[in-house]
């Protein structure tokens, strides 16, 4: 039997239609079940190429990027070092907090076992999605900024600077996307995974759109962090419900084609009308974590590893093109400015620093 798009999103309607009491419920709130459904593709998507994409040492993909030269040196190959072990750190920190929070276990996909002593640029096998994430956190300034968590500070970052790394961080972004060929499926997949993993992971245009929306309001105080977690947190434990009796450990709200849906919410509801609608925002992440998770989150993975390229890329242009998410970054005054530092203050809290042996 053929396996199509609308089949396997059909099977999953009729999950969600067993689950949910009432599915038009969901429409009280910002996300609909087609909402759902287009988010649980989407993340299919990105797993099935996650697990099926080519993976490359670093040289490698230095020399399918044109990124070996005769310049090369013993600096090239500590940098290149410092930013695996930085990123490796910080992945086997977050890889221990979900293991002692949940018992999910992560295997690394990334190291190859070498046998002794090794190349750094052999030790690894990465995709070209994880290779650009990693070549940008050096290159992009702001992200590089916000990864050392040190966007909020005046010191570090003065606010003309700030105001420059945004600007460099959209031509970043735009160099990205005019590197997608859109006639090749292949290219439009692996371009938007790795846009949506920077959105998610940095939050860069949610929290923009926040201070922008916050404008409106003088930028009230106490910022409603409680409230801007919902829409963002990376790690959420979700605890069971009447028609769900199982509390899920670990989920995401990933709602990158809707989340900004309620940033007006944030500022503008009473306590009674946001807790309705975190409750909606809450099943709408157990629906999709449900789906999402089912047989160690691989349940549907055979069926869209049968789909063709064009297919998967056709649903991206169709319904899931983040790209037209993008902000224009304007800062209107210095509040904006303070506004976003304190976002990543609290929000994307400091990890230990790891200790650089090639420094």
């Amino acid at each position: 039997m053929e396996i199509t798009l609308s089949a396997i999103r059909s099977a999953m309607y009729q999950i969600l239609e067993g689950l949910y009491p009432d599915l038009d419920l969901l429409e009280n709130g910002r996300y609909s079940v087609e909402d759902i459904l287009d988010q649980v593709i989407m993340e299919y998507i990105i797993k099935d190429y996650q697990q099926s994409a080519t993976r490359q040492s670093i040289r490698q993909h230095r020399n399918d990027n044109g990124m070996i030269t005769q310049l090369d040196d013993a600096a090239t190959a500590q940098r290149y070092n410092r930013l695996v072990e930085k990123a490796n750190h910080y992945k086997q920190i977050n890889a221990q907090q979900l293991l002692k929070s949940s018992g999910i276990k992560i295997i690394d996909q990334t190291k190859n076992d070498m046998g002794g002593p090794s190349n750094w640029q052999n030790a690894y096998t990465l995709t070209a999605v994880e290779f650009h994430e990693l070549t940008m956190q050096d290159q992009c300034k702001l992200l590089k900024k916000i990864f050392e968590h040190k966007i909020s500070s005046k010191s570090s970052v003065p606010n003309p600077e700030f105001k420059s790394l945004f600007t460099e961080y959209s031509s970043c972004i735009e160099e990205l996307y005019q590197s997608m060929d859109l006639d090749d499926p292949n290219s439009i997949i692996a371009k938007t995974t790795e846009f949506f993993v920077l959105q998610w992971k940095y939050n860069v245009d949610l929290f923009y759109g926040i201070t922008a929306e916050a404008i409106k309001f003088n930028f009230p105080r106490p910022i409603p962090y409680s409230r801007i977690m919902a829409l963002c947190c990376q790690v959420l434990r979700v605890p069971p419900v009447p028609w769900y009796r199982y509390e899920i450990p670990v989920a995401y709200n990933r709602m990158l084609m809707k989340r900004e849906s309620y940033i007006n919410d944030i500022f503008t509801l009473s306590d009674e009308d946001w807790a309705f609608q975190l409750d909606i925002i809450g099943d709408t992440i157990r629906l999709i974590s449900i789906i999402g998770q089912a047989k160690g989150g691989t349940a549907f993975v055979p069926y869209f590893q049968q789909l063709l390229p064009e297919e998967k890329a056709a649903f991206i242009r169709e319904k899931y093109w983040i790209w037209d998410r993008r902000h224009s970054f304007e800062w209107k005054n210095r509040k904006q400015i303070q506004y976003m530092r304190d976002l990543y203050e609290t929000l994307h809290p400091e990890m230990p620093k790891p200790q650089q042996k090639n420094s």
